[in-house]
């Protein structure tokens, strides 16, 4: 019998779940879709695999409120992002904005970065993205890295792909995710 699974996830397949209160958030390239819903926790998730995957995004001022005023909610929060395998919080500033501290807060840039340091020893993964382009672009192929494990560990469990089976040559080929999320000149 014909296997009439393909044998990699697709990219047109992924579609990734956008919490109802993430405002403006991000937007993904097609064929990325995107489906405004409920998430307990996180920002966003890939669809079918929302169990395994959580991303929280933050703008600097949004990280520093985390850092100060929003402190005791934004722990909260880590808790439960910590439940999930793959949990990443991303920013869109860099450790260079951190450091230079230009907001109107009384929240110190030593507070901000401890604060990180702390969350990242705790389990939580923290990117820093540098700017929301690279966030999102970041953020689209983790979001497909997990939905496309997810698809072929299922595969594995239906038997429709013997263990010893080599993946495609193209199944790590950068330029296969590159040519939907192109990163910007002078990043690796």
């Amino acid at each position: 019998m014909k296997n009439e699974i393909p044998h990699e996830y697709p990219l047109d397949r992924l579609t990734i779940l956008k919490d109802q209160q993430e405002k403006p958030g991000w937007s993904f390239p097609s064929p990325i879709r995107t489906v405004v819903g409920h998430l307990n926790t996180g920002d966003y998730a890939p669809a079918g695999a929302e169990h395994i995957c959580r991303i929280e995004r933050k703008a600097l001022p949004d990280i520093v409120g985390c850092c100060g005023n929003e402190r005791d909610r934004f722990e909260r929060e880590v808790e439960r992002l910590l439940a999930f395998p793959v949990r990443i919080l991303v920013i869109e500033a860099s450790w260079s904005d951190i450091e230079v501290g230009h907001w109107r807060s009384k929240v110190t840039p030593a507070v901000v970065r401890n604060s990180l340091l702390t969350w990242q020893s705790m389990g939580l993964s923290v990117f820093m993205a540098d700017h929301q382009e690279r966030a999102q672009q970041y953020a689209a192929r983790i979001l497909y890295a997990v939905a496309r494990h997810q698809y072929r560990s299922a595969r594995k469990l239906l038997g429709e792909v013997p263990a010893a089976q080599k993946p495609s040559p193209n199944a790590y080929d950068p330029a296969t995710i590159d040519s939907f999320c192109p990163l910007p000149e002078g990043v690796e």
